[in-house]
């Protein structure tokens, strides 16, 4: 009886870790920031992954580059340009139009 207890037990727990591990999977996610009504792109606009303090910055083609959880929430801001808030959703690109304010 004591094995079948610690056999279900191991197997409870082995499927927990498996669980919290898919959940933090990491991935790199990539993309471009564009100003919503003209399509230039924004060069200096912060994009930091939601809860954390992992964060970029786009580049001179509004171009930016992080590695997040897979599930995470980006959160895009920008003078003058309304803040955006994009789910990866284990997407590897995500482009954002941002909406002058």
């Amino acid at each position: 009886m004591h094995k079948h207890i610690l056999s279900r037990f191991a197997t409870i727990l082995l499927l927990s870790f498996f669980a919290l591990m898919a959940n933090a999977q990491k991935i790199k996610v990539s993309g471009t920031v564009v100003d919503g009504q003209t399509q230039e792109p924004l060069m200096g606009v912060t994009v930091i992954e939601k809860g954390t303090s992992n964060g970029t910055v786009t580049d001179i083609d509004g171009k930016y580059s992080i590695t997040v959880a897979s599930k995470a929430i980006l959160n895009l801001s920008f003078m003058g340009f309304a803040t955006e808030q994009v789910a990866v959703n284990g997407r590897s690109v995500v482009d954002v139009n941002m909406k002058p304010e």
